[in-house]
């Protein structure tokens, strides 16, 4: 056996992982939208968070033997290649920008809420002390 057929085995893996760990998650998405009860819920949650390594794991298995085989076997210069290089890389950006857009937003939506709550201990200003406050 070759070292293609090797990597070609390894790429193809990864990407049967990563399609189906895609699936899981799409599946599980689905399903907390149907849950009814909390135990449902995390049984489903359980089964998210366990396919995490898994469609991880898949996926630096496809890059990884993806990139061997394309540096071994063909070249950088093909420009298919190219372009799903390319594609990658413009990927992770929206997808890292998905993230921290996220992130960022519920931090905000976080603040707000502080502020607005009328029962949140930030949003009133403290003059006086709670002996002052409080009459006997």
């Amino acid at each position: 056996m070759s070292t293609y057929t090797l990597e070609l085995f390894l790429h193809v893996s990864g990407a049967i992982g990563v399609f189906a760990g895609a699936g899981i998650w799409l599946f599980g998405l689905f399903a907390l939208r149907r849950a009814r009860r909390v135990e449902q819920v995390r049984a489903i949650a359980w089964l998210i968070i366990v396919t995490i390594p898994f469609m991880v794991l898949g996926l630096v298995l496809m890059g990884a033997a993806g990139l061997v085989m394309a540096i071994s076997t063909w070249g950088l210069q093909t420009p298919w290649i190219i372009v799903s290089l390319v594609s990658l890389a413009l990927y992770q950006s929206m997808c890292l920008s998905l993230i921290l857009g996220c992130a960022r937003s519920s931090q905000r939506r976080e603040r707000r809420q502080r502020v607005r709550s009328p029962m949140s201990l930030s949003s009133v200003p403290m003059t006086r002390s709670w002996g002052q406050w409080h009459k006997r």
